[in-house]
């Protein structure tokens, strides 16, 4: 083992919900906690001066692909890609799950720091179909390729950036 490195005993629990907080399949743990470690402990902000940027690709195309300011984002699932694409805007931008939330689609919050508001009155659904993808926040899981485009455009609107141009995704 190396000299810089410890061994910490974690719970299963936290270690699911450190590995729902990468930003893509390639993220490691410690990339995890370094990133939540700039979060402001205060007003569970991240901190705008240090915007988090994904690793190279290695080798996993990824069956989803967006670019957002220029940067590429690649995922094997719908689910894994609207994670990762409203992680890197909420690093961008403290505020934005905040607004995002204060939003709802045509029938449900997309995001919301209560798991019961993403699918309100249907607990199997909310166990079934939701996960926390960020420390305090949840996103249905049960989406199609139709719902996420959707959900990506009203995100555009909360972050005030252009989807099309400053988000294009391709599925």
């Amino acid at each position: 083992m190396d000299n810089d490195m410890m061994l910490v005993p974690l719970r299963q629990e936290t270690v699911a919900r450190l590995f729902a907080c990468r930003l893509n399949a390639d993220e490691k743990l410690d990339g995890v906690l370094k990133r939540l470690a700039e979060t402001d402990p205060e007003t569970s902000e991240t901190r705008p001066a240090k915007p988090t940027a994904a690793p190279p690709e290695r080798g996993k195309p990824g069956r989803y692909r967006a670019t957002l300011d220029g940067e590429t984002i690649a995922a094997n699932s719908l689910r894994e890609i609207l994670a990762g694409i409203l992680n890197r805007l909420a690093n961008t931008d403290g505020k934005f799950l905040s607004r995002l939330s204060a939003s709802e689609g045509r029938t449900r919050r997309h995001v919301s720091q209560r798991r019961e508001a993403i699918h309100p009155g249907r607990d199997d659904l909310n166990r079934r179909y939701t996960e926390e993808f960020r420390p305090g926040w949840w996103v249905g899981t049960n989406y199609s390729a139709t719902d996420v485009r959707r959900i990506l455009k009203d995100a555009c609107r909360a972050a005030d950036i252009s989807f099309g141009r400053d988000l294009t995704i391709d599925f």
